[in-house]
């Protein structure tokens, strides 16, 4: 089991490494092949890495995987329709507010890590992922 965790790390290295090669080769126009394998290289290797961490994920709870598909599908194709039927411009912001939501969920999840506040991961959690949603989806379908 060691050695093919090892293994599993040195694929997820790999696609790092492939990652910061993409990110460090400038596009000259000449070059495109070569920066396209990186790119399919780094997706390669570090779906590779990924599985030490669903194992683990599926071994504490079997929904987990599944849920986490079905969710985030879910938002790419809210937003993606979002995106297809809003006027033009009319959503131009709201990448600045989702980030810095997302930002402040996480800030506040790697704080809750070291405090083990249950206010703080009622708070982060609770009211601040899925209050937003709900309001947003409640207000559009009325």
């Amino acid at each position: 089991m060691t050695k093919l965790f090892h293994l599993f790390i040195g694929f997820a290295l790999l696609g790092a490494a492939l990652a910061f090669g993409l990110f460090f080769t400038p596009d000259n126009g000449k070059n495109r092949g070569l920066r396209l394998s990186m790119l399919l290289g780094f997706a390669f290797f570090s779906g590779l890495g990924m599985g030490p961490l669903l194992d683990m994920a599926v071994r504490i709870n079997p929904t987990i995987v599944p849920n986490a598909l079905l969710m985030s599908s879910m938002i790419f194709a809210s937003f993606t329709g979002v995106a297809l039927f809003a006027p033009d411009g009319h959503y131009l912001f709201l990448g600045g507010t989702l980030l810095s939501g997302l930002s402040t969920l996480f800030w506040l999840g790697l704080i809750n890590l070291f405090f083990q506040s249950q206010l703080l991961f009622q708070v982060s959690h609770k009211l601040l992922s899925l209050k937003p949603s709900e309001n947003y989806v409640s207000k559009k379908s009325l």
